[in-house]
């Protein structure tokens, strides 16, 4: 069984690409079936929100980080657990805390630069500093993993 039980995720706000959700369906059920049960998200609107329904039909139990600033807020389904809301940069350090590994859904292809003015890439960052696994899966749904 894999020591992975719990999967941070971090997406852009646009949305992900109908090959960015199959790949994260994928990439989510192989995690699932290896022994992963949560799923973390910080609550956007876009790739947080199509990524919690993706785990909710994995049969994934979910753990909500929100944002205190709700201009972006999605309110995924609260009948899971939840942090109390945080500044996005403080619920992205949540996620990475809670989490053995993060996925994250950017809106680059691949080989594009990461920016550094970015809550995705600022996430995908703090868990490369902590040694967290990460697997991207960009917009041509491309699957890296680091």
């Amino acid at each position: 069984m894999s020591e992975v039980e719990h999967v941070g995720f971090t997406g852009t706000r646009l949305g992900l690409s109908s090959k960015q959700r199959h790949a994260l369906r994928t990439v989510l059920a192989e995690l699932h079936n290896d022994g992963a049960i949560w799923f973390h998200h910080g609550d956007c609107i876009g790739a947080d929100e199509e990524a919690h329904e993706v785990a909710m039909s994995l049969r994934y139990k979910v753990h909500v980080h929100p944002p205190s600033d709700f201009s972006h807020r999605a309110f995924c389904n609260m009948m899971n657990t939840s942090d109390q809301p945080a500044p996005y940069m403080v619920r992205n350090q949540a996620i990475v805390d809670a989490c053995a590994i993060l996925i994250t859904s950017p809106q680059q292809w691949p080989l594009n630069p990461r920016p550094m003015r970015s809550g995705t890439w600022s996430t995908v960052r703090k868990a490369e500093k902590k040694g967290i696994p990460r697997v991207i899966i960009y917009a041509d749904g491309t699957v890296e993993r680091e």
